[in-house]
């Protein structure tokens, strides 16, 4: 149809509750497969950018901002990404309140992991994955306070340069796919990129489709059916922001 009638299907697909209920994960699926075909580093690079571009947050992204050295002009910017929780500082601190933090963010990986199908064994395992590899690129994530610097803001590299902090990642190939052909990239965060690059080549596929399963459930939960929903809210609007109800 037309646009109105794609906008009018759009809005009726999602009032349409008792609709919604009874898919569950079933719109998750095509995705679920894509991951599921990986088999190697290979794939999982060819399949990243779709993915990415589908809402799935992982590893890292590419937004376009003013040249922090000519604000005349705009440049590719890229930003560390893929970390469920929302600063390095709550997958490092070790106090009593953060440690009870992140089991209650591991908790919450293997109820999600379990909505989609996933044993409860399974689950507790890649939860425990997922928990860990985020924690690795927590350790070279920029936090708040490196963002409080402006001098942080600027690290422009020419594209050999970009590929030189990552030479494992087929960056050309990823920039293509994303619909970029950039000469010069700020890659904020320098000791991210080659932490994620010895990350990529070094961890077992299966442990990254771990990864990406678990960031595609965690940003489509909102629209999926009660039961994500819930477990979304009781997460991270309830535990990370103290909201007692959904509205």
């Amino acid at each position: 149809g037309d646009v109105r009638q794609q906008i009018g299907d759009l809005y009726a697909s999602g009032m349409d509750e008792k609709r919604i209920a009874k898919l569950g994960a079933t719109p998750l699926q095509p995705w679920l497969s894509k991951i599921d075909s990986i088999q190697n580093i290979d794939d999982l690079f060819e399949a990243l950018p779709s993915l990415q571009q589908d809402g799935v947050s992982a590893f890292f992204g590419v937004i376009v901002e003013a040249n922090p050295n000519d604000s005349s002009t705009s440049i590719a910017l890229m930003v560390q990404d893929g970390m469920g929780l929302p600063d390095k500082e709550y997958y490092l601190k070790t106090d009593d309140e953060s440690v009870e933090l992140r089991h209650k963010y591991n908790r919450h990986i293997q109820n999600m992991l379990i909505l989609v199908g996933q044993s409860e064994a399974s689950a507790a395992a890649d939860a425990a994955t997922v928990l860990r590899l985020e924690t690795a690129l927590a350790t070279a994530s920029f936090g708040a306070m490196d963002f409080r610097n402006p001098q942080n803001f600027s690290n422009v590299k020419s594209f050999a340069e970009a590929q030189a902090m990552m030479p494992n990642i087929p960056l050309k190939d990823w920039c293509d796919a994303m619909g970029i052909q950039p000469k010069v990239l700020n890659m904020l965060a320098p000791d991210y990129w080659p932490t994620v690059d010895k990350l990529l080549t070094s961890e077992p596929v299966k442990n990254w489709k771990a990864y990406l399963r678990w960031h595609l459930i965690s940003g489509s939960a909102f629209a999926l059916s009660p039961e994500f929903v819930k477990e979304d809210f009781d997460f991270n609007s309830r535990i990370m922001n103290g909201v007692k109800e959904m509205q």
